[in-house]
């Protein structure tokens, strides 16, 4: 089955994550012949798992590059990106739990058009609830500003909801205050920007623009053959 196969071939690539690139060579070739099979890349496992779900897989074992690379190729050939896996989490929850580490990958998801404020049929936490609960584990937010910023300009199209689930979301931390206090103290300055009102014109037209396009996969070529200048397009896409 493609999934399970997929599985065991992730895993052999993560353990030879010292050569990330070959290890993407290899993924990518086998998926790509699995795909001319016929093989549905969307199809689930016994687990209800589909091969986007096991990327995960990666970056527990911290190839976060190698993450980044097999889950754009498989987005490229339809894969669902909000499917999710048997812990009822998207790929986005378990990219932006990983901080900084796989912010690459968190760009691309949201790029993409990953749900942000996806919550699963049980009423679990958003992706922000798993990027919260991995800065309480590390008690910083050193290596999470990448994320927390491309969280921030995501969610901040809705500020106010935005700022509703920052504070819910800290207040239910709350029992650790003396030991967090600090750090959710830092971790807010870095979100306000993005729900105070009103927000920097900057920030206000690539809202209006990344709310008026399809996800950058289908729309990027489009922005490149407008001529805007390198800076602009780092902006839009968030690499910058």
């Amino acid at each position: 089955m493609f999934v399970l196969f997929l599985v065991v071939l992730q895993t052999e690539a993560a353990d030879r994550h010292a050569d990330e690139q070959r290890a993407a060579i290899i993924l990518v070739a086998r998926i790509d012949d699995i795909l001319r099979s016929g093989i549905d890349v969307n199809v689930t496992d016994e687990r209800g798992e589909t091969a986007l779900s096991y990327v995960k897989i990666l970056l527990r074992k911290g190839c976060f590059r190698l993450a980044h690379q097999i889950a754009s190729h498989l987005l490229d050939h339809g894969a669902l990106i909000d499917a999710e896996d048997n812990g009822q989490q998207t790929l986005l929850s378990h990219s932006v739990a990983a901080l900084d580490g796989a912010s690459d990958l968190t760009r691309l998801l949201l790029n993409r058009g990953a749900d942000v404020w996806h919550r699963n049929a049980t009423g679990g936490d958003s992706p922000f609830g798993s990027f919260l609960q991995a800065i309480v584990r590390c008690r910083c937010v050193t290596g999470a500003t990448i994320t927390a910023d491309l969280l921030g300009r995501t969610m901040g199209s809705r500020p106010e909801a935005f700022k509703a689930l920052v504070l819910r979301s800290m207040l239910r931390h709350g029992r650790f205050i003396r030991v967090l206090g600090p750090v959710f103290v830092q971790l807010k300055s870095i979100l306000s920007p993005y729900w105070r009102q009103p927000q920097p014109l900057r920030y206000a037209a690539w809202t209006v623009i990344r709310r008026h396009s399809s996800p950058v996969k289908s729309w990027a070529r489009e922005l490149q053959q407008m001529g805007l200048p390198p800076s602009v397009l780092r902006y839009l896409t968030m690499e910058d």
